[in-house]
């Protein structure tokens, strides 16, 4: 259900884009290194495979609202990492949409609250292969603007992620969740 919003609303953001001053509109992509979330695999030496991948990739637009201070969002995101250990390559990969509200604080820094929705999320290689469903939460977001066309910032993601099936096993019905809360360094540009 939340999937299907999330898609009425990118479509409608871009039906809506036509009668609006195209001078307001942007692409946007984002850059960012994550970091925390949940174990999912931890090899002897220390290293870790966890819900928050490591590098994530974005791309969207984002609107200007005229005469605010305000700005809309919609992107979709590729989030991943690997880890390599004596049973072969191990992958942690999520698809996701979000819909950030930002406010400029001022010329050069702006705040953004919004919707995280998890599209799909999968851990493949591992002894217990798992798919995750559909999950939605919240983001919070501050950017450093850098000139025009780009900024820095931080970011962090608030959703539980919850098992779909594990080793081809459905468990969908058992709700087990864990945390795939993430904070990332990010870097956006506008095109």
């Amino acid at each position: 259900m939340i999937k299907h919003i999330l898609l009425l609303l990118l479509l409608s953001n871009i039906s809506f884009a036509d009668s609006l001053d195209s001078s307001n509109f942007k692409g946007v992509s984002t850059f960012g290194l994550a970091f925390g979330g949940e174990d999912l695999l931890i090899r002897t030496d220390g290293q870790e495979l966890t819900t928050a991948g490591l590098i994530y990739l974005a791309g969207g637009t984002n609107y200007s609202i005229p005469e605010t201070d305000f700005q809309v969002q919609a992107s979709l995101g590729y989030n991943f990492d690997s880890l390599e250990s004596s049973s072969g390559t191990h992958r942690f990969n999520e698809l996701s949409a979000e819909l950030i509200t930002y406010y400029n604080i001022t010329e050069k820094v702006k705040i953004g609250l919004g919707l995280f929705h998890v599209l799909s999320a999968k851990l493949s290689g591992s002894v217990f292969p798992s798919e995750f469903g559909d999950s939605t939460g919240t983001i919070i977001e501050v950017i450093w603007k850098i000139g025009h066309r780009s900024g820095w910032g931080l970011r962090h993601i608030n959703v539980d992620l919850s098992f779909d099936t594990v080793n081809g096993i459905d468990v969908s019905s058992s709700n087990v969740d864990i945390d795939g809360s993430y904070t990332a360094i990010v870097s956006q540009h506008y095109f």
